[in-house]
């Protein structure tokens, strides 16, 4: 999103990654640790995500796919879904993405430990691999909204704050 904010995130996935994918996934890019340069020179119209070195060696990589979607090639996204251990998407994303690789979103789910799928002002639904059903759905804060600009993003702060720190999916989603 910003290559400042790229730049300071993390530090050890040029080690971690080989090694707990033994590759580094098509689309993927490095990017070391408060180097802004270095995540400049990462992102290019193929680029997936730039993972950055993290903070404390730990690989966690969140795959926030977007509208990039209907840009990626098939091969690319399921590399992006196989590395993940969490994916956040909103409705029309998961649809997107389950046309783009052939699979429908139970599928989709037990790929990737966790998915978030955002539903608007219905709130967010969370899926976890080996769960059957609906997923666990967590209703909207409802407020008047003035502009809703930025309200993902917003969310999607909110939700890796309490990530980052280890609070159960179900609080971070709140």
């Amino acid at each position: 999103r910003d290559h400042r904010a790229l730049a300071g995130i993390g530090r050890g996935i040029r080690r971690a990654l080989p090694i707990v994918l033994g590759y580094v996934p098509i689309g993927f890019a490095y990017a070391e640790f408060n180097n802004l340069d270095s995540v400049k020179a990462a992102v290019n119209e193929h680029t997936v995500a730039v993972l950055i070195e993290a903070v404390q060696g730990r690989l966690r990589l969140i795959f926030d796919i977007g509208q990039q979607v209907a840009a990626l090639r098939p091969e690319v996204i399921r590399q992006g879904l196989a590395a993940s251990e969490l994916l956040l998407v909103n409705e029309y994303e998961l649809d997107l993405l389950s046309k783009k690789i052939g699979m429908p979103p139970e599928a989709i789910y037990e790929m990737v430990p966790a998915t978030i799928v955002t539903l608007g002002i219905q709130g967010s639904r969370l899926h976890q691999r080996g769960q059957q059903g609906q997923g666990q759905a967590i209703s909207a804060v409802m407020a008047q909204a003035i502009d809703p600009t930025g309200a993902g993003d917003a969310y999607r702060a909110g939700l890796l704050y309490g990530y980052m720190r280890n609070w159960p999916l179900l609080v971070c989603m709140q």
